[in-house]
């Protein structure tokens, strides 16, 4: 079993478990190639050896984050700042929203 699928297994509710398996096969089916690497015990995609994102599943919402979404351009106002520089993240709370 690869780390991601034990990190799935590991999640503690029925709903993260279908949120990030749903929004993992999204990202890998949009971009390619990805590094796939856990990083600070959570997921961490690369693109050319740069983090693109990461998923952080946390109490029954998803959150995708981007290490350099600063430079995203944000016009529907869903990217959150949480107070941080450069990260932005989106919050997934359901299937519908992702």
């Amino acid at each position: 079993m690869d780390p991601i699928e034990a990190f799935i297994l590991d999640l503690p509710s029925q709903k993260q478990r279908i949120l990030f398996s749903e929004a993992h096969q999204l990202i890998l089916s949009l971009v390619t190639p990805l590094e796939l690497r856990l990083k600070w015990k959570i997921p961490f995609y690369q693109y050319r050896k740069k983090g693109l994102c990461y998923l952080n599943p946390k109490d029954d919402i998803l959150y995708i984050g981007f290490p350099y979404g600063n430079q995203l351009a944000n016009h529907q106002g869903r990217l959150e700042s949480l107070h941080l520089k450069q990260v932005r993240t989106l919050s997934i709370p359901n299937l519908e929203t992702l």
